[in-house]
């Protein structure tokens, strides 16, 4: 992906703007780049790096949300039953 996707349940004014990443031979500032709205109580997130596609499992609205990474923008929300608390993809079998 080319940026940081971070799914968020917290509004914007809640949301840290910076991140600070820190390894033993460089320091990395990261930057939020976009807050994207999910459902309620986000769980799990699993990222698809073969499409660039990020689903959220969203607890307490009973769905999972589908991100495009390319765009940065909500592909869909899906209605999945009862409180989902785990979204996993296959890396080897698109």
């Amino acid at each position: 992906m080319a940026g940081l996707i971070a799914p968020l349940s917290l509004s914007s004014a809640q949301a840290s703007p910076e991140i600070q990443a820190r390894t033993s031979t460089a320091a990395t500032t990261l930057a939020v780049i976009k807050v994207i709205g999910v459902g309620d109580t986000p769980l799990s997130v699993a990222v698809d790096s073969a499409d660039d596609t990020v689903y959220v499992a969203n607890q307490a609205s009973d769905t999972l949300t589908v991100i495009n990474g390319r765009t940065a923008t909500e592909d869909a929300t899906i209605d999945v039953g009862d409180a989902p608390t785990g979204v996993a993809v296959n890396q080897i079998d698109d």
